[in-house]
Formats: structure tokens, sequence, C-alpha cells
């Protein structure tokens, strides 16, 4: 019995979860009733705290399921989150820099030339992430680019505080020319403030 388009995607995600856990040396899967969101929890790897968690969103697939075919490319996608403290001691304070890093990877099978990129945001009222937008001037089928930022974490920052970081794909200058803007989907990593 062939599969809709919606159960493909949503076995298609599956897969694609299974293998990157597979391929984690000390990464643990939680289950989702969401078959369109995945989240890791760092169980020790070497210069990650125990205590982040990745999670990639794909919201965007949710809104396609539900409306009219979209215009924009649908190859985009952020990967691989990395963050790390200035210090390297594995704690996050308040006042420290934070280096977050995501992947921008086109899984498509096009050329993505309308300048791709990565927005990074938090909803912390005091994490600040400076020059948040970040492009590249082309993406061809199959490569993946790094993207790195540094958040600076505020005096007001908590112990105990979650402050995740969301990478979402966009373009340059797409509120100009939104015709050329890629799907938006996002990826998130969350770390916990000491």
């Amino acid at each position: 019995m062939p599969l809709s388009i919606p159960q493909a995607r949503r076995l298609g995600l599956s897969v694609t979860a299974a293998l990157v856990v597979g391929c984690a040396k000390s990464s643990v899967q939680e289950d989702s009733d969401d078959p369109t969101t995945a989240v890791w929890f760092d169980t020790g790897i070497m210069d990650a705290p125990d205590d982040m968690t990745w999670e990639a969103e794909d919201e965007a697939a949710e809104e396609r399921e539900s409306a009219p075919a979209e215009a924009g490319y649908d190859g985009l996608r952020p990967r691989h989150p990395e963050v790390a403290e200035a210090d390297h001691d594995e704690a996050y304070r308040a006042g420290e820099m934070v280096h977050v890093a995501f992947d921008l990877e086109n899984i498509g099978d096009e050329d993505y030339l309308h300048h791709p990129g990565l927005i990074l945001s938090t909803e912390h009222p005091d994490v600040e992430v400076p020059d948040g937008n970040q492009w590249v001037e082309s993406l061809a089928a199959g490569e993946r680019v790094s993207m790195a930022w540094w958040a600076v974490l505020g005096p007001t920052v908590r112990s105990g505080d979650e402050v995740r970081f969301t990478a979402s794909v966009s373009a340059w200058d797409c509120e100009a020319s939104p015709e050329s803007c890629p799907v938006a989907h996002t990826a998130s990593i969350t770390v916990t403030v000491h």
C-alpha cells in the first residue's frame, strides 16, 4: 500500500532521527507524541555539558500538511548544533560569552542560489545575540556550511535558567522578495545556566 505524502514525511523524519541518534556516541533520544519533533539529550560527550539538549522542529512540515503547497525551496535545514562557553569549564554563568554553532545543510536536489542563511534567536530577555543573521552566497545540493555566533549571557541570567537558542532557515533580503525565500525550518539547542 503506498504511503501518503504526510506519512512519508513522518517516516523520513523518524528514519533521519534514528540515524542521527545511532551515530551519536553519547546521546539519548526522547520519544515524542509529535512526529515532526525530535529531542536529543547529551549524556556526557566530551566538551559538552550533561544538561544540553537539541531539538529539531519541523513546524513548516506541519503547516504544509494542512495548507496549500508553498512556493519556497524546501531543502535547507539547520543541523548539528554546538554550544560552548568561552572558558571551556562546561558551566554557563551570567556575564559570560557563549559560542553557538549550527550547520546549514542543503538536503534537496537543487542548488540554492539566493543567499541562504540562518537567523539565531533566543527568547530569554537577558541573552543578547549580536548579529544574529548569517548568510552565504549559495549552497549546492548536498552541501553543508557551518555558521557560528557569540551570545552574551546578561547579568540577570540566574542559576537554573534554561537558555534556548533557535536557528531558523532564511535567505538574505527575504522581506523584499518573498518568492525566493526558503521554507523556514528550525532547530534549537538548550543549555542550563549554573
